[in-house]
Order: C-alpha cells, then sequence, then structure tokens
C-alpha cells in the first residue's frame, strides 16, 4: 500500500498515536459542512479532553467567566471627566 492510498484522517491519527497517549480529531469534510466525524484514542478520555476543551473555549474565546452573574457598576464618564478637570 502506497502512503498516498491513506486517508489524511488516518495519518494524522497514526501521528498522534506515537506521540501521544490521548488525543481526539475532530475533523469536517469539504463536502459535507453540515456533518464531522471524530477519531479518538480511548472514549473515556475523549470525553475529559472534549470537556476541557469546551472550559477553554468558554472562559478564554468567549470571555465567559464563573462570575458571569455577578451584577457590574457602571459610573457615568461626565462625572469622572468633570472631576479630573479640576
Amino acid at each position: 500500500m502506497d502512503l498516498d492510498d491513506i486517508p489524511p484522517i488516518d495519518k494524522a491519527v497514526a501521528i498522534l498515536g506515537e506521540h501521544y497517549r490521548n488525543y481526539v480529531v475532530i475533523f469536517q469534510e469539504e463536502d459535507h459542512p453540515m456533518t464531522y466525524d471524530m477519531a479518538y484514542s480511548d472514549a473515556y478520555n475523549a470525553k475529559g479532553l472534549l470537556h476541557a476543551a469546551k472550559e477553554y473555549h468558554n472562559n478564554f474565546l468567549e470571555c465567559v467567566t464563573e462570575f458571569e452573574e455577578d451584577e457590574w457598576e457602571w459610573s457615568d464618564c461626565e462625572e469622572e471627566c468633570e472631576d479630573d478637570d479640576d
């Protein structure tokens, strides 16, 4: 079998399997934009990795924090600007 005959996802999984104990690969074919598939090393570890990735996404990319329910206190800029001019 020629290396060019191996699907790209199988190549990626083989490389990841050589270097990492646990991995999750989520991929989407260009011809099918409404579907995805995934490959992983272990179902239990994949669940943990996906959960950690979701938390990372929520905390850092969407700027959602655990203090989301706290209310912000806003002050008017006019009051602060007048104080600075004196």
